[in-house]
């Protein structure tokens, strides 16, 4: 078994001998990979679809790991008891979503030791969230898969100052790593920012929402200026 660029971004956040969780499992590639390679030896493959499910399900059959990986169909963090997985893994799903999940199962998500996620939209918020609420970013990275850009964070628990706004948006691990993908990923988020702003030239949506922006955009191109 093989895992994308963007899995894989995913696999290498997780520690050896984690307790882990894959939410959003789709087809529990990322759990067989992961126990295959002797990185972990059980995980909780869990979605809420039941489609999703019966696809996990023929994964870990074919590579022979049932006893090792547990699929529950669910919602979301619905499907674990607190501290049944320290390391937590959600993907493949909006930053809204994402957050909503955290929210409703405080009691898993206090006693979970990380947190990976990759969020399909909305990444600056997903990453305020964490610093609102008792996480911190330890690691990221992002990787281009099939011409789409994906960004993966991995959180521990532990306040620490919340980063500024213009790092919210490019990502404070990968401004201080110096990413090799960093200064094409921040061209990357600028343009879809004026582009967005664009957008609204002559709209509805006039005055704050469009100075919230060009304040937004002045602050990243500040930030880029300096690497």
């Amino acid at each position: 078994m093989e895992l994308d660029r963007r899995l894989a971004a995913l696999a290498d956040f997780v520690p050896q001998g984690a307790r882990l969780a894959d939410i959003g499992t789709d087809h529990a590639y990322l759990p067989a990979w992961l126990v295959q390679q002797g990185r972990i030896k059980q995980a909780i493959a869990s979605d809420v679809l039941p489609g999703p499910c019966q696809a996990a399900e023929k994964t870990i059959a074919a590579a022979g790991l049932r006893g090792q990986i547990a699929v529950r169909c669910g919602d979301g963090l619905a499907t674990l008891a607190p501290g049944e997985a320290d390391t937590i893994a959600i993907a493949g799903m909006g930053g809204a979503t994402m957050i909503a999940i955290l929210e409703r199962e405080p009691e898993v998500v206090a006693r979970a030791q990380q947190l990976i996620l990759q969020p399909m939209g909305g990444v600056a918020g997903v990453r305020r969230w964490l610093y609102e609420h008792g996480w911190h970013l330890d690691g990221e990275n992002v990787v281009v898969e099939r011409g789409r850009w994906y960004e993966v964070l991995s959180a521990r628990p532990g306040w620490r100052p919340c980063p500024s706004e213009a790092l919210l948006w490019l990502g404070p691990v990968l401004a201080q790593q110096r990413h090799p993908l960093l200064a094409e990923h921040a061209a990357f988020i600028l343009n879809k920012l004026k582009r967005t702003l664009a957008a609204m030239q002559g709209g509805k949506d006039t005055g704050d929402r469009q100075a919230d922006y060009r304040r937004l955009i002045a602050q990243i191109e500040e930030v880029v200026a300096k690497w």
